[in-house]
């Protein structure tokens, strides 16, 4: 990922993103895990979707270059996110979540679905499809008896 850094200002403080490579396709919004890990570990990820989508990164509230510190509240990471995406996209986007970034992920797709393009949530929060065996068969029925294995 090239750096190509900005700044969003909201009315909380200061949102540090950054813009990846790609500018095919629409814009793809990064939730990243944690909370308070930096968003840098999905670099190799937003090179892998640069001929898909146009990514921006950001870093949650709580770290650096971000200055948003708390409440630390699903909400105020939701609110952080539509920041965000008015930023890069004007009103709607797609939103790729990985673990916590997932959870966020779901949670934006409940709370204002009318901003998201569509989302690709990688494991939410560590679940496992033993957990949710109904998710589980949905999910591999179209699946080969070769991919499943």
């Amino acid at each position: 990922m090239t750096d190509r850094p900005f700044t969003i200002d909201t009315r909380d403080g200061t949102i540090g993103a950054r813009r990846g490579d790609g500018t095919a396709g629409p814009v793809a919004v990064l939730l990243h895990g944690g909370p308070g890990m930096s968003a840098s570990y999905l670099d190799p990820l937003t090179d892998l979707l640069a001929d898909v989508f146009a990514t921006v990164s950001y870093q949650q509230r709580g770290l650096p270059p971000t200055t948003i510190r708390d409440p630390y509240t699903v909400e105020a990471n939701v609110a952080d996110a539509v920041a965000v995406i008015d930023q890069v996209a004007g009103e709607r986007a797609w939103i790729v979540g990985h673990s916590w970034g997932g959870h966020l992920a779901l949670h934006m797709l409940a709370a204002c679905p009318e901003r998201l393009e569509g989302a690709i949530i990688l494991d939410p929060l560590g679940a496992y499809l033993e957990v949710f065996e109904e998710f589980g068969e949905r999910m591999t029925a179209p699946l080969s008896d070769a991919q499943r294995a």
